[in-house]
């Protein structure tokens, strides 16, 4: 090979990305050999020497190395792009779309990959998620939420369990003590319910002082112990505004598939059996019967 061919292109392509707009780094069997200025930028690099004692994972974050490893693997056929979390070099987070490509230099083969800070444009994706899945007051999901949720375990034919809760006496609070101490209890109450459940489960709320949770792979023995668990949680009373304040709920619990093979279908029938509970003395849970759709 002839040392100052190799040399000159080296220097050719340093050149090169240097003049690229957007952070560039040239890399091989995981060594990192030029990047940029736009690169030490993003990094919060001093120098590129700084930069050239890395491995270009120690760039990426450990959660993303098999994904960029495909990538580059697979770059010599065509480019491959894909968003990533990159690491800066305080070890901050930040997420990258990153493309990367093969290049020849002389007769060896590297990798340029190219990458653009995005973190801005995923907050504000998270954010929108947010204001489309979750309650803003509660921060619990919402019915949309809970809706796709139920839809994927209905696809999985996974048994499972819907539990209605509407809490007796909230409007009370509101008449007496204002929407604001109305607010702080629904905010307690979201707390105690997310305390009540397993880990794997889902409280969600839905209007006003109702609240669903999905119990996944639960049958009604499950949904009955928790259901007990979520009344005495309501003993001790809460303290809002210096008041305190005490409330029960009502429970009524549907099944799939025994009682319903759609999400409305099965939260119409838990909220049947709520009703059915609050109307026969509240602050207790109620199954769902197919007796209930004659009562009037």
């Amino acid at each position: 090979m002839n040392l100052q061919l190799l040399k000159e292109s080296e220097e050719m392509y340093s050149k090169l990305i240097d003049c690229l707009p957007v952070p560039a780094i040239i890399h091989s069997s995981g060594l990192i050999y030029y990047v940029n200025k736009a690169t030490l930028n993003v990094l919060g690099a001093d120098d590129k020497e700084q930069v050239s004692s890395f491995l270009i994972y120690q760039l990426i974050h450990s959660d993303h190395h098999k994904e960029m490893k495909k990538q580059f693997l697979q770059c010599s056929n065509d480019i491959k792009n894909g968003v990533y979390k990159f690491l800066r070099i305080d070890r901050q987070i930040f997420y990258a779309e990153a493309a990367s490509m093969e290049i020849q230099i002389e007769t060896q083969k590297m990798i340029l990959t190219i990458f653009q800070d995005i973190t801005y444009r995923k907050k504000e994706e998270e954010l929108i998620r947010e204001m489309a899945y979750f309650c803003s007051l509660t921060k619990l999901p919402n019915r949309r939420y809970l809706e796709e949720k139920l839809f994927q375990a209905i696809s999985e034919f996974v048994h499972f369990s819907l539990m209605f809760i509407d809490l007796d006496g909230f409007k009370k609070v509101n008449d007496t003590l204002g929407h604001d101490a109305g607010d702080e209890v629904l905010k307690i109450v979201a707390g105690r319910l997310s305390n009540s459940i397993r880990e794997e489960d889902i409280v969600s709320r839905i209007s006003g002082d109702e609240f669903i949770i999905f119990l996944t792979q639960a049958d009604q023995e499950s949904a009955i112990r928790i259901a007990e668990r979520i009344i005495t949680s309501f003993t001790s009373p809460m303290l809002v505004k210096g008041e305190a304040v005490n409330l029960t709920a009502s429970i009524g619990i549907s099944s799939y598939p025994k009682d319903g093979e759609t999400p409305g279908e099965l939260i119409k029938k838990a909220d049947k059996a709520m009703y059915f509970a609050k109307h026969n003395g509240k602050n207790k849970y109620q199954l769902y019967y197919h007796e209930f759709e004659t009562v009037k």
